[in-house]
């Protein structure tokens, strides 16, 4: 059974001196689709960083035995369902999408050179097959692709 070992793991950043972690012990079965929520500034992104090696324990030991990463993202969009927040992080199909609808209707000759040019780049990255892609890879981890297309709102405490 693969898993993930937090043992008695202290944390802390030093300018200012902030005390994140503090002989946390936790084991996670890497079997569990398991999501981290809270408020800003608990130890989400540290949690992950030090589970993806960015960062080092001041004090106790973490085991894995299963490769991890991290991948940052923040949507620039709050108002965007999962489904088209994930779609954009790949590329930007849904604005190459609009362009070429927008250009499809116009006339000149200089529209159609631009929508080829865009359709190129649409399609040499996947924008045909990317709602596929993303239904799939939801579907293997375990998550029903239909609330992937329900709306995310995140509360921005600063």
């Amino acid at each position: 059974m693969p898993s993930i070992i937090f043992h008695n793991v202290n944390f802390s950043y030093d300018a200012p001196y902030t005390e994140v972690f503090s002989e946390l012990s936790l084991l996670i079965d890497t079997s569990w689709k398991t999501g981290l929520t809270g408020r800003n500034g608990r130890g989400k992104s540290t949690l992950l960083k030090l589970l993806a090696g960015d960062i080092r324990p001041d004090k106790g030991q973490l085991e894995t035995s299963t490769r991890t990463a991290y991948f940052p993202y923040a949507p620039t969009d709050y108002t965007l369902s999962s489904f088209n927040v994930i779609k954009d992080a790949v590329a930007p199909f849904r604005q190459w999408q609009a362009r070429m609808d927008k250009l499809s209707a116009a006339t000149e000759n200089d529209s159609l050179q631009i929508f080829a040019d865009i359709q190129e780049q649409f399609q040499q990255q996947g924008g045909y097959d990317i709602d596929g892609r993303i239904e799939k890879e939801a579907d293997l981890i375990g998550i029903d692709p239909s609330p992937a297309q329900a709306i995310i709102r995140f509360a921005q405490r600063r």
